[in-house]
């Protein structure tokens, strides 16, 4: 509680930067990051009212796997993991048909009599149900799961299974035998048409054509490998719904056309496609899990997000003229979508971060509002990235174009509350909120300077001149101002810093030390944001980099002896010295020859000063003999000396 004191009692003398910023959400993506109820939104972006959601019926069951329709219009739906069959009327009124002794009922199909099939597992076990519900074991696969069921116009029953990836072909009698055998260890889907079958599998997500006569060849291999949900529309085209292995990207949507050309529709942005289905208009709608997401998808790729249930996960889509009907799992429910839009729903955005204590201005927005339609906007804000009780509550109603009138904070987040009469709704493109961050200082993260002769890592000092060192530094303005820098400088051994170069933009500058005495120096960088904000608003920060050092003066060589000793064998003793810094090498060549390097008398270079004692050879070498001794310091300044030896 103190230190929420303390920041309330601050906020009055924080300075305030001059450049206003505009928080702007206007595409589909920037409205699905936040949360929605009831709320659609198109693939440019239009906030709307959804369908109106209904919930149909709800069980006890965790998961209902499959769903079909009678012409009465009375819906089945297969249950998990008690493997039950219910009836549902239109009303939502649900009775229980048959309760199996499997675990999971994961297909559902009708004959032309409403008899009921259901395929089942672990046992593989494919059920005829009466509309007494009256059950028959109708056939018995070799495989442990029936993930599809689909009759012919003959009437004949192709049952897809799992795991050894085989389709069954069943007569009216329940004599099967195996019709296409696949080397891939399941076949989730099955689907026919224009007399010609399309199978799609989980292993490496294969998706077949067959002919009647059971000719099969493999069309498409996805990246993706599990085949999750299949449709095809009346033009031939075969949509394909593909899932990852875990950890492995996202789900994609497939499109194959008549030809066999295959094309990724759709990336889906969700971690599992669950259910698919055609609406009635010939789009694909798309049931999602862990978000349990409703999508509606064109042929051309255009997607609108239709609704989100609550249980996460919209397991199967059932094809209907006047609604779109789906269940879940993780709470067994039917739910009901229709055309009319729902009465109310509301859309509130993610908590935005403006990085700082900002002051807000307007929150405008774009909107249609029909008669009979309404939309209310609020708004809280709050200093913590999760929402807590340390946050604002939701204030009043806004006018379009009025100034948000939270208290000052980091975050700010918006609410748009819709409603409508059923048949209209209203329609949200933009929202905007105007506000001002606190100004605060830069931030000079580092300066690096050439520190050769400093016994360190030389910072790189590609292709420049001798005696220029390349300051560098890193400047960041957490408001995103524009900075400009000045440089000093200061001796080791002085007091005041003198400024060399200011109004700097760029944040590295070549330091020609030609102009320097030698000698120990540091360098000091300021930063301003003065070109965003108001002189008495501006701020401004600076670092002071670590010594380093100039040295422009080479080393003095001195030959100190030249004694002759045995025959023509000279024995030669030199010093080499520098004021700034320790001697690197030392080389000698005899009258204009090879360099040969030299070593100290230590045999280490460590020291300003090094002695060098060595003999040489001038056997052959009659009168006058040119002896040149060059020296370099840790600066590269080079020196030498030379004698006539005789």
């Amino acid at each position: 509680m103190r230190n929420i004191l303390v920041c309330i009692l601050l906020f009055p003398v924080l300075l305030f930067a001059s450049t206003t910023r505009i928080w702007e959400l206007k595409s589909q993506q920037d409205f699905l990051a936040g949360e929605l109820k009831n709320i659609s939104v198109s693939a440019e972006g239009e906030v709307r009212l959804s369908s109106e959601m209904k919930l149909l019926c709800e069980t006890d069951e965790l998961f209902l796997w499959s769903l079909t329709q009678d012409k009465a219009k009375n819906i089945y739906v297969g249950s998990g993991n008690e493997g039950k069959v219910f009836k549902v009327d239109r009303k939502g009124k649900i009775d229980l048909l048959y309760d199996s002794e499997e675990v999971g009922i994961q297909s559902l199909v009708l004959d032309k009599n409403n008899n009921l099939f259901a395929g089942t597992s672990p046992n593989g076990i494919i059920y005829k149900i009466d509309r007494k519900g009256k059950a028959t074991e109708f056939f018995k696969t070799e495989d442990h799961y029936v993930w599809s069921l689909l009759f012919d116009r003959y009437g004949y029953l192709y049952a897809a299974t799992g795991d050894r990836g085989k389709i069954y072909k069943i007569d009216k009698n329940g004599e099967g035998t195996i019709w296409y055998d696949s080397d891939e260890p399941h076949i989730t889907h099955l689907i026919l048409h224009d007399r010609n079958f399309y199978a799609g599998s989980s292993g490496n997500g294969l998706v077949y054509k067959i002919s009647q006569n059971a000719e099969g060849r493999v069309i498409y291999d996805c990246d993706e490998e599990e085949i999750a949900a299949m449709v095809v529309d009346r033009k031939g085209v075969v949509y394909v719904g593909a899932n990852p292995s875990e950890k492995k990207g996202m789900p994609s949507i497939y499109k194959i056309d008549s030809t066999g050309v295959a094309s990724i529709l759709w990336t889906v942005p969700d971690s599992l496609i669950l259910s698919m289905e055609l609406g009635s208009d010939g789009s694909l709608i798309l049931g999602t899990g862990s978000k349990g997401n409703l999508y509606q998808l064109t042929e051309n790729g255009d997607v609108t997000f239709l609704n989100r249930c609550e249980e996460k996960e919209i397991l199967s889509i059932l094809k209907s003229k006047e609604e779109i009907i789906f269940s879940t799992g993780n709470s067994g429910r039917v739910y009901l979508l229709s055309k009319g839009y729902s009465r109310s729903g509301e859309t509130i955005s993610k908590p935005y971060d403006t990085k700082t204590v900002s002051r807000w201005g307007k929150i405008d927005w774009d909107a249609a509002l029909p008669a009979g339609t309404d939309m209310e906007f609020t708004t809280r804000t709050g200093n913590s990235e999760s929402i807590d009780n340390t946050w604002s509550g939701w204030s009043s109603r806004y006018k379009k174009g009025e100034s948000v009138k939270s208290p000052s904070a980091r975050f700010i987040q918006w609410k748009a509350m819709l409603s409508s009469n059923g048949k209209k709704t209203a329609v949200l493109d933009r929202v905007s909120i105007a506000y001002l961050q606190t100004n605060l200082k830069p931030i000079i993260n580092y300066i690096k300077i050439d520190n050769s002769g400093d016994n360190e890592e030389p910072f790189q000092q590609k292709n420049l001149e001798k005696g220029i060192k390349k300051i560098v530094w890193e400047a960041v303005d957490e408001n995103g101002d524009s900075l400009i820098f000045n440089l000093y400088f200061k001796g080791e051994d002085e007091k005041n810093w003198k400024l060399f170069k200011e109004k700097l933009t760029e944040s590295e500058y070549p330091l020609d030390t030609n102009f320097f005495p030698d000698g120990k120096y540091r360098i000091k960088v300021t930063a301003s944001d003065i070109p965003s904000n108001p002189v008495n608003l501006a701020q401004k920060a600076e670092k002071i980099s670590e010594v380093f050092q100039i040295d422009n003066t080479p080393p003095d060589v001195k030959i100190s002896k030249i004694k002759k000793m045995d025959g023509d064998i000279f024995l030669i003793e030199a010093t080499i010295s520098d004021r700034g810094s320790i001697i690197k090498s030392c080389e000698y060549s005899i009258n204009a020859g090879i360099w040969q390097v030299l070593a100290p008398k230590d045999n280490i270079f460590d020291s300003k000063e090094e002695k060098f004692s060595f003999k040489i050879d001038l056997s052959g070498r009659k009168g006058e003999n040119l002896l040149v001794i060059k020296g370099e310091d840790l600066f590269d300044n080079k020196s030498s000396a030379k004698k006539i030896i005789k």
